[in-house]
């Protein structure tokens, strides 16, 4: 092919693509498209439900199960959509679901027990159902939820006696417990872990409360963890790579405690992703509900 015809072909590929989709009109390429995500997702045509989860694999698991049950024949008569979300933190979680209680949708589930207790405080006097897959805090127990809230996973009470045991089984005497400032999971969660160790002989040592915006620089803590030199460390810090952040940050502070990581952390990836040095994570042991 000469270099001419090239051109004439290249030409008439421009103006065909140039002239698709075009009323004549000049447009202001300035203007960011308009886009609603929630409206974007949501079919009228279809029982629509929301999710808001903490990462895309349970936002993919909630797919599937939607994909399942439409393959099965949907929901009295009519196939199941989702309008479904990744938050990465409680404030995030509320914002979509208040653009989700905008829409005709019944039922919501939140990943995580203090983003729950936040969405949950929008859905209960709305009297639109809210499940959780992950929210395990003792608070919810006794929640005033007008029964409008649920959680698949079991309780802290069983999660914390089992900590409590890991660790005693493993000698250990004395621990100190890491938590997230104001988070009902890790709070509760520790009580819990505390009330069953120190009924088996143990000591609690440390109960160190961090604020959610901390995600490095744990110095001021480690050094505070460092004077006990405690058997084990339950880091229950609600983000996994910031929990592996903190494990990271031990090495500079020769500790000899072994760390145990409940279900925030214990088998994530996330988790695994952010450790720079696996010698500070061998033996490290895990629990999940």
């Amino acid at each position: 092919m000469n270099k001419t015809a090239l051109r004439l072909i290249l030409t008439a590929v421009v103006f065909t693509f140039a002239g698709c989709g075009g009323s004549g009109q000049s447009e202001d390429v300035s203007q960011p498209i308009p886009f609603d995500p929630v409206a974007d997702q949501f079919d009228s045509n279809k029982i629509n439900i929301g999710s808001i989860s903490y990462d895309n694999t349970v936002r993919n698991g909630i797919l599937l199960g939607v994909k399942h049950v439409n393959e099965a024949g949907g929901v009295l008569g009519k196939s199941l959509n989702v309008v479904a979300f990744v938050a990465n933190d409680a404030d995030e979680s509320v914002k979509l679901a208040q653009a989700l209680l905008g829409k005709d949708i019944q039922v919501i589930n939140v990943s995580y027990s203090s983003r729950s207790k936040a969405v949950s405080e929008l859905t209960i006097p709305r009297k639109v159902v809210l499940i959780s897959e992950s929210a395990t805090s003792t608070f919810f127990t006794d929640y005033d939820d007008d029964d409008f809230y649920f959680r698949l996973a079991p309780s802290d009470v069983h999660q914390g006696r089992v900590l409590a045991e890991v660790a005693l089984g493993n000698g250990a005497t004395t621990a100190a417990t890491v938590f997230n400032e104001g988070d009902a999971y890790g709070d509760t969660l520790t009580r819990e872990f505390k009330t069953n160790f120190v009924a088996g002989g143990g000591v609690e040592t440390n109960r160190i409360a961090i604020p959610l915006t901390v995600e490095n620089g744990f110095d001021q803590y480690l050094n505070q963890i460092a004077d006990n030199q405690p058997d084990v460390i339950i880091n229950t810090i609600l983000n996994a790579s910031i929990a592996a952040n903190f494990v990271n940050e031990s090495g500079a502070f020769n500790l000899n405690s072994l760390f145990i990581m409940p279900d925030a952390s214990a088998g994530q990836v996330s988790f695994v992703n952010s450790v720079a040095n696996f010698a500070l994570v061998d033996g490290t042991l895990g629990t999940s509900p």
